[in-house]
Formats: C-alpha cells, structure tokens, sequence
C-alpha cells in the first residue's frame, strides 16, 4: 500500500508509468515527463541562456570628459554607457533624445550608432579620436573636452548573436536603467566594483571574468526592462507570460537532440497541435520546426567553435542521428560545410 501510494505521487509529478509498475523505483533513473519540472518564469532563463556574449571591452578604460564634449559612436555591437559622474545626453538617429543622469545605464541592444555628449549644441567627434582601436583595453582612463564641468562614462560594448534567440528582435533600441538617489542600483553598483577591480591590474583569468560580467549586465538589462513592460506588450511579455509557449521553449532549448514534432511539443504542452502552431507563430513570428532548427543550427556552431568534438558528436547532440544528415542541414542553413566553418573560426580565434 505504501509502495502504491509513493507511485501516485511520482506519477503525479510527471514520471513514467510503465516503469513505476514494477514497484518502489530508484527515482534517480526515472525520465521525467519534460513538461512537470520547468517553472512558470523559467522561459526567461532558457531563451538567455542560449544568447552567447563575446567581450569587446568592458569598462576599460573610464572616460573623464569636461564640458563642452561630445562623441560619436558608430554602428557596431550591443554596447551600454554607465554615467559614474555627471549628466549627459544620449541621441540616437530617429529618437527622441534621452537624458542620462548620474547613476544611469543605457544600454543600446541593437548596436545603433549614437552620440553622447554634455549638451545637445555640443558638436561631437569619432570615438576612435578619442581611443583608437589599438589601444581598447590597455589604457586605464581617456580624458577629453573643453575643460568645463566634469562627466565620469564607463563604456562598453559585447557581441550577441541575436539569431540564438528571434526574443530579442523584440527588445527595444534602447533600456534605460534608472538610478536610485544618484546612484547606480545596487546589482549595477556590484558590477562596476568589479570592473574598478578588474581595471587596476592585469589579474589571470581577467577576459573570462569581463565575459561573464557582460552576460551578466545584459541579463539584468533585460530583466529590469520585463519589469517595467507594458502589459498588453505583444512580445516578450505575452511570450514569457503564455504557459504553453515558455513550456515549449524549454523543451526546445533543454532538449534539442529529442526527435520533436509539431504534434509532439503540443502533445507534452497539452494543445492541439493547431491551437499550439497557431500560437508559436503568433508570437515568435516563426513556425515550431523552423525555431528548432534554427535553435540547433544555432547550438551546433557553438560546438563547433571548440575542437574537441568530432562531427558525429555535435550531431547526435543536435537531433542528427547521422554526420551526413548533418553536415547536409548546416551547409543548407549557413551556406557552408561544419567542417570548413569550424576551420574559419578557429583562424579567426587564432588570429584574434
């Protein structure tokens, strides 16, 4: 009776029937039913989990700039300014001019060019005037301006691979994180103590830290901007908030070698496979089988940037059961072979 008891309550949380039929399991090699064990909230994590930041440069060096002073940032990656000290005005092609005060992050997902500068009849002049390329995190501090009143800016910029997620289409140009009394918040106030720290000294391991710093204020950009969306935004809110779709995102995301189908992802949901087609593509703007593919495309040329896998492996952990099937849907959706993409990145690392 106990026995019996102890099987309605693991079938309860999603554990196959079949193999609790013989009895008292050992729970460690039960296989869950997918769906039981993701949170409602948990769509979040997945969708920037799979969003992978490679460090340009992260707040090095500090820029002291006094007044009048002004800079032009060109179209490029997903970059933020930080104001340590001071006011400024940040202007992007098309938008309303925003005001950054003292405390304030700004963070410009989609890579736009825009300027900063102390007042808005401030002319403004390239950013490589002021730190040529060459000399991105070495310098400590770049001081620049007429020598009026001062202005302290932590810059940095990050590459995302956007295509890692259609999510962050929906993201706007711009999240601003205000400050709380003048002073940065206080998860963005622990970050830039680490930079300081960082900044200071050449410390082993200082680019892997800088990379997970990066990840990190983006994910909290993220996070602050969801707190303050809209609730009738018809993207990351609707996506996140919608039971059924952030359930099939995760399975997406966390099993991506499992042989899905349309019928299958509803199945695990509890839709209909129309209803849940309908609703996908409704909000994602892309069908179930196009997502997963391009999820495990996505996932295959992260694999393949290291070289400690053979083809046949990234294969199987992307849905392939066969090197051939594989290296056929990476060519059809990269436009070249796995084997020469891999070879281009690692030139490209090596080469750095």
């Amino acid at each position: 009776m106990k026995s019996q008891s102890k099987n309605k309550t693991l079938l309860r949380n999603g554990f196959n029937h079949t193999e609790l039929m013989a009895g008292t399991p050992d729970i460690a090699c039960l296989e869950p039913r997918f769906s039981c064990f993701f949170p409602i909230y948990d769509a979040l994590s997945c969708v920037l989990d799979s969003v992978h930041i490679q460090s340009t440069y992260l707040g090095k060096p500090v820029f002291n700039a006094t007044a009048p002073w002004g800079i032009r940032i060109p179209l490029g990656p997903t970059s933020f300014n930080i104001i340590k000290q001071g006011r400024c005005w940040l202007c992007l092609n098309g938008k309303e001019p925003l005001l950054l005060n003292q405390g304030d992050m700004a963070v410009i997902i989609h890579g736009m060019s825009h300027c900063l500068r102390d007042d808005l009849q401030s002319e403004t002049i390239p950013i490589e005037q002021i730190l040529p390329p060459e000399q991105i995190g070495r310098l400590q501090n770049v001081t620049f301006g007429g020598g009026g009143k001062p202005a302290t800016l932590v810059l940095g910029c990050f590459f995302l691979n956007p295509a890692h997620s259609r999510l962050l289409s929906a993201l706007p140009d711009v999240i601003h994180i205000k400050n709380e009394n003048g002073h940065p918040i206080e998860w963005l106030s622990g970050i830039l103590n680490l930079l300081d720290n960082e900044s200071t000294a050449d410390h082993p391991g200082t680019s892997v830290l800088l990379n997970h710093l990066a990840h990190i204020l983006f994910i909290q950009a993220v996070r602050s901007y969801l707190k303050i969306i809209s609730p009738d935004n018809e993207n990351w809110a609707n996506i996140l908030l919608s039971t059924e779709i952030h359930s099939a995102l995760n399975l997406i995301h966390t099993y991506p070698e499992k042989a899905w189908s349309v019928t299958l992802l509803a199945k695990e949901i509890s839709m209909s496979r129309s209803a849940f087609a309908a609703k996908f593509t409704g909000l994602l703007g892309v069908p179930p089988m196009k997502y997963l593919l391009d999820f495990r495309m996505h996932k295959a040329s992260v694999l393949l940037q290291n070289n400690h896998q053979n083809l046949k492996q990234i294969a199987l952990q992307v849905g392939y059961h066969s090197e051939s099937a594989f290296s056929n849907a990476f060519k059809r959706w990269a436009n070249i072979a796995p084997g020469l993409y891999r070879e281009s990145r690692m030139q490209e690392n090596a080469s750095g």
